[in-house]
């Protein structure tokens, strides 16, 4: 599996420095754009171990939402860099659960609120296709984690901080010379392996050891900003023959 993974992530970054000599570029003028965006995300892991009475809580859990900004400045029409931040948040619960033990069943609670703060750098290459401009990216940054869980009675707060990697396609639709909304496609996967567990109240239960990976899809919609970046050009200055020169203005 970390074979077929690492095969895949040469080849997405082969294809995306291959597409930065696909075309000619279409012009030198800069860019820098504004971007916001929102949208429906979907965590992608195996429930397959899942118990089947939570089975429905599982899917619950893995629909979520989330909530973006980058500022992107485009070198040339085909080729730019991205500063970007992102939110994500899913919750689930279920307080009809009857936890069977050997001397006794009780009723209990179990929920998630999970919340993850992103930070990330991207570059991104795309081409026009008259009269949607396509693009995609790959990027990377810091995946804040955060997870407030109720198990029975017992609450805990999972916090963890880890590298997270992104790759995304999208579809630019200009409404003006400034202002164009988009769609976009984006994967997002990042590995939990060294999380704090914080019990509420404090309680020794030992140490999670076992690494948990965290990917999902992002389906957004944005609108952005864009402000075009000319380079002031200096005047020439025209000399005039020295018959029609005023006396003073050019000696």
């Amino acid at each position: 599996m970390y074979c077929a993974n690492k095969t895949i992530g040469v080849a997405l970054i082969v294809l995306f420095f291959n597409s930065l000599k696909a075309q000619p570029l279409l012009s030198k003028e800069k860019k820098l754009c504004f971007s916001f965006e929102g949208g429906y995300s979907r965590f992608l892991y195996n429930d397959d171990d899942i118990d089947p009475l939570l089975q429905s809580y599982a899917d619950a859990i893995k629909d979520g939402y989330h909530l973006g900004g980058q500022l992107t400045y485009f070198l040339t029409d085909r080729f730019g860099i991205s500063l970007g931040t992102k939110f994500y948040r899913t919750t689930a619960a279920s307080d009809s659960l009857l936890f069977i033990f050997p001397n006794t069943t009780i009723p209990g609670v179990i929920s998630d609120n999970i919340s993850v703060w992103e930070t990330y750098i991207a570059l991104i290459s795309g081409f026009e296709i008259d009269p949607v401009y396509l693009y995609f990216y790959l990027g990377a940054g810091q995946f804040y984690y955060q997870n407030e869980v109720t198990y029975i009675i017992q609450r805990a707060e999972i916090r963890d901080v880890t590298p997270a990697f992104r790759f995304g396609l999208g579809l630019e639709f200009p409404n003006s010379e400034n202002l164009a909304w988009f769609v976009k496609a984006e994967f997002v996967t990042a590995v939990l392996s060294d999380p704090v567990i914080t019990y509420k109240p404090p309680v020794t239960l030992g140490s999670v050891e076992e690494e948990s990976r965290l990917s999902r899809i992002d389906i957004s919609v944005g609108l952005q900003y864009s402000i075009r970046l000319k380079k002031k050009r200096k005047a020439k200055q025209r000399s005039l023959p020295k018959d029609k020169r005023m006396p003073g203005r050019f000696e």
